[in-house]
């Protein structure tokens, strides 16, 4: 094996063991919490998690700058008085607006624990946006088992917290979210003291750090434009789950779109390791080496889709109360195949080809269809299922057109993948939802193996092409 397949295989190991690592400390908590709490303390929990999700990009784009501009660089080619500025600087940005929006936003909050939760969120993010400009740079040096290790530290302790709590009895809500606020304080302060050669370097001239500055926002806005678009398609149906529905409804959605998500643990390993690796690869190789990922990556994700039903069945054993969110799981779970794909192959490929505004725009375009059609599926039909198959609905033509614009860029098919791709998703979601549990898993089994053997020799193609890259 080559030494750039070692390095390769080595970052992508310390990234995905920092990953499991948030994702077992997830886990204790998403599947955890709800045998504590009560329903609507959990739908509160959730709202709490859904608020620091979306305040948490407030960065102004000059993190995803960073990463952008110094990707594939060595450490000693980092500017360590530029990094140092833009540490500061995004804290003293990001600090008086986010107690702007929270205070913006609790003027139109008639729940008291909502206005809480939105403050001590807003706080939460004031603690957790300057630690992402130090985990940026060493993901942008490709160190990556530091950057695992500050990537991970505040779930982890923030699962240690909680169930230190509820060992000694606490089961009182704001308690929970200070054990969330207490873990983000220390994986800061760690972060600073790890990283103290970069946060406490000399900073350059005033001019040097204003130019600076800009050049992070002006690359980083539009990758943090698309950042924020990808999470909004889901965000806009969750905040009409909870505009339109009960607190308790809305956990349960969260809960699905949860365990959703936790699927795109190796899969956000795989592409933060890909990205650094991508700028350091001839351009000319970037439609084979796109062909081959595709071929060995969209048959994996289709048999991960298995996995939904060892899930469904572990909430119905463990979690009866919470049924309603086997359903809503299996409409979300083949979103989990487009948005995998999004993140490796065509968002990581855009990025790479200097294509970002491209990626923005493909993605604003999903925000601009997902809010009229959530809220038609909630305020005309009345429907949370239809609610969420707007999410599966556009991020699946999401898809579609980021991978028809990146082929179209540097050449290579799309479409009869799109076609084969919609076809599993129809069979995985006829067997889910209109069958019962193990009939429907032996249906879906079945075609997914006569998929494998229609497909096994372009993977094993694949397989190869990618090794032959690193």
């Amino acid at each position: 094996m080559s030494e750039g397949s070692k390095r390769f295989i080595r970052g992508f190991t310390y990234v995905l063991g920092s990953n499991l690592t948030g994702l077992l400390a997830n886990s204790v908590l998403i599947f955890g919490l709800p045998f504590v709490l009560t329903t609507e303390e959990y739908g509160y929990w959730q709202l709490y998690q859904f608020f620091s999700l979306y305040l948490g990009y407030v960065t102004f784009g000059i993190t995803d700058g960073v990463l952008l501009r110094y990707a594939g660089s060595l450490r000693r080619d980092l500017r360590a008085g530029s990094i140092s500025s833009q540490f500061w600087i995004l804290g003293l940005l990001v600090t008086p607006m986010l107690g702007l929006i929270a205070y913006i936003s609790s003027q139109f909050e008639t729940d008291s624990v909502n206005e809480v939760l939105l403050w001590a969120a807003a706080l939460g993010s004031m603690l957790f946006i300057p630690r992402t400009l130090v985990t940026s740079s060493a993901q942008a040096a490709n160190e990556l088992s530091r950057f695992a290790m500050l990537n991970s530290i505040d779930r982890v302790l923030a699962c240690v917290f909680t169930v230190g709590l509820i060992a000694l009895g606490v089961r009182e809500l704001y308690w929970l979210v200070l054990a969330d606020l207490g873990a983000k304080l220390i994986a800061l302060a760690v972060s600073v003291v790890v990283e103290r050669s970069l946060v406490f370097s000399r900073w350059p001239s005033f001019k040097g750090v204003v130019s600076e500055t800009c050049a992070n926002v002006r690359a980083g806005s539009m990758v943090l434009v698309a950042n924020l678009s990808v999470i909004l398609v889901p965000g806009v149906a969750r905040f009409v789950v909870e505009q339109y529905w009960s607190i308790e409804e809305f956990g349960m959605v969260s809960l699905a779109f949860n365990v959703s998500n936790m699927l795109l643990v190796v899969v956000m390993s795989l592409s933060i390791t890909v990205f650094p690796a991508l700028r350091r690869l001839d351009r000319r190789r970037y439609p084979t080496l796109f062909e081959a990922a595709r071929s060995v990556i969209t048959p994996v994700l289709f048999a991960i889709l298995l996995l939904f039903y060892v899930v469904a069945a572990a909430v119905d054993w463990l979690i009866p109360d919470y049924g309603p969110a086997v359903l809503f799981l299996s409409i979300l779970f083949p979103a989990f195949v487009y948005e995998a794909r999004l993140r490796v192959l065509a968002s990581n490929f855009l990025k790479a080809i200097r294509r970002e505004r491209t990626l923005m725009w493909i993605n604003i375009a999903s925000v601009a269809a997902i809010v009229p059609l959530s809220w038609l599926g909630a305020s005309v039909f009345h429907s949370i299922e239809l609610t969420l198959a707007t999410v599966l609905l556009v991020t699946a033509i999401r898809c579609a057109v980021s991978e028809a614009v990146l082929t179209r860029i540097i050449g290579g098919r799309w479409l009869s993948w799109a076609v084969i791709d919609a076809s599993m998703v129809c069979v995985f979601l006829v067997t889910t939802i209109w069958l019962p549990l193990p009939l429907g898993m032996l249906g879906y089994g079945l075609v997914c193996a006569g998929y494998w053997l229609g497909v096994h020799r372009r993977f094993a193609d694949g397989a190869a092409a990618l090794r032959s890259a690193m």
